[in-house]
């Protein structure tokens, strides 16, 4: 699990139940970090080489606490390198299997079956939490306690061949799993379009707008943003000529940090940002661009 994960109930586990927090590489959080996140124990795995592609190793090493804690349920993200690794230990466990839950109670979880219907079923050994179902605001906190995590095994991985990390194209990824978000808003006028996914491509960011840029015409429906679109969880935000309505609050409010672009200093979304940045938009994406590639030459050099 490469990004440490936040127990998805909103009540405390009961006293005799420890939660414990497995990370496939290391966590510089300190103890406060850790128990803030519900987490009684970590286990990290300080010299992991996230750069490898090494399933079978580490579903061995998941394997090896299995043993060593007998975990009544284990939890993991249902997206990307995450959701693959929960589902490869699952079956080489022999464990039962629950995936795309968005809902977690004390005694059942809610799987989505269609647009209009769900599953409700009890707890299964492995589960797979839907994007946006996991909080790091818990209203108790852990131990926030150190183990010891064993070793990864050194293991061939027969019929795979490693090539590395590649850089995949942002613009592939659904919003929601997106980490670095450029939006657009009314202030970004249609002729600068080419500029701002000029930016995006040079910053490697996955491009969204709010309704009132997608109603105009200038963006694709799946990249509207909003109560009434996509609600996003990104690392980064940044909103270009974006006012701000509530529902498209609605929509970031799970980001982590947000930076706005706007002409107007008193626009609402100046009170959601982190930064903001009294602007003409294609002033700063256009200064951005050229800053981005000055420092891409610098490290090419």
């Amino acid at each position: 699990m490469p990004q440490p994960k936040a127990e998805a109930l909103q009540q405390p586990p009961p006293a005799e139940t420890q939660v414990v927090l497995a990370v496939l590489g290391p966590c510089r959080d300190g103890s406060d970090a850790v128990a803030a996140l519900g987490a009684d124990r970590l286990l990290a795995l300080d010299g992991f080489d996230a750069s490898r592609y090494q399933p079978g190793a580490c579903v061995q090493w998941l394997q090896a606490l299995h043993a060593a804690w007998s975990p009544a349920h284990w939890l993991f993200a249902d997206s990307g390198a995450d959701g693959e690794l929960g589902r490869r230990f699952a079956l080489h466990t022999g464990l039962g299997l629950a995936c795309g839950v968005v809902e977690l109670g004390a005694e059942s979880l809610r799987i989505r079956a269609s647009a209009s219907d769900d599953w409700l079923c009890p707890h299964a050994p492995v589960m797979l939490l839907a994007p946006g179902l996991a909080s790091t605001r818990l209203p108790f906190v852990g131990q926030g306690l150190r183990a010891a995590a064993p070793a990864l095994p050194a293991l061939p991985e027969p019929g795979i061949e490693d090539l590395g990390v590649q850089p995949g194209d942002p613009q592939s990824l659904a919003l929601e799993e997106a980490d670095l978000i450029l939006a657009a808003g009314n202030g970004v006028r249609h002729g600068d379009l080419p500029l701002l996914h000029a930016l995006a491509q040079e910053i490697g960011a996955s491009v969204g707008a709010s309704r009132v840029a997608v109603d105009a015409g200038h963006f694709a429906r799946h990249q509207q943003i909003g109560a009434t679109g996509k609600a996003v969880s990104a690392s980064a935000y940044l909103a270009l000529g974006i006012s701000g309505a509530v529902q498209h609050l609605q929509g970031i409010k799970d980001c982590r940090h947000v930076i706005a672009v706007n002409l107007d200093a008193s626009a609402p979304i100046t009170g959601r940002a982190h930064l903001s940045v009294i602007e003409d938009s294609a002033a700063l994406m256009q200064a951005l661009i050229e800053l981005v590639r000055k420092e891409k030459e610098k490290a090419g050099a």
